[in-house]
């Protein structure tokens, strides 16, 4: 009883202290997007079952929230350095489809990853999400020099070199 008091004590100052607008707002959208789906999911011309469509989805949206809570709850502060170790990843990562017999077919894009069980995934989707974090940590880092010439030289070429 008492792990149970716990566990509801812990979601209790979880939503206490986290911004619950965002989180809304995230859940909002999310549903406009399976709106959206389902409509196009309708028309005669796709040959597609829409109801897995939309379980896909639905699974996705779920562990997508999952993961925003798990990742609201790591101080990143706590790990300066960990926005380089993340850009570098990213760079690799989108490099991984110019070796020959990584990236997988789909649709007649190459640009997807198959990871084990059957998921496919798109390096540059996953690059959007760590661009938007290694952006910011490393703006964060020049912010006292923001108004230098040799930093906003440094953020472009963070820009270009994630864009390459």
């Amino acid at each position: 009883m008492a792990v149970l008091h716990r566990i509801r004590d812990g979601v209790k100052y979880y939503f206490q202290h986290t911004d619950v607008l965002l989180m809304v707002l995230a859940l909002v959208i999310c549903l406009f997007g399976l709106a959206l789906i389902w409509s196009g999911c309708q028309a005669q011309q796709y040959k597609v079952n829409p109801e897995r469509v939309m379980m896909v989805q639905c699974i996705g949206i779920a562990v997508g929230f999952v993961g925003m809570i798990i990742l609201s709850l790591v101080d990143f502060d706590r790990f300066p350095w960990l926005w380089i170790i993340m850009a570098v990843f990213n760079v690799l990562f989108q490099l991984s489809l110019a070796i020959p017999g990584v990236g997988k077919e789909v649709n007649g894009n190459t640009s997807w990853i198959e990871l084990p069980g059957g998921l496919n995934v798109q390096p540059g989707e996953v690059g959007k999400i760590i661009f938007v974090y290694t952006m910011a940590s490393h703006m964060s880092l020049l912010r006292e020099r923001k108004n230098s010439i040799w930093t906003l030289l440094q953020l472009v070429a963070h820009m270009g070199v994630t864009m390459m």
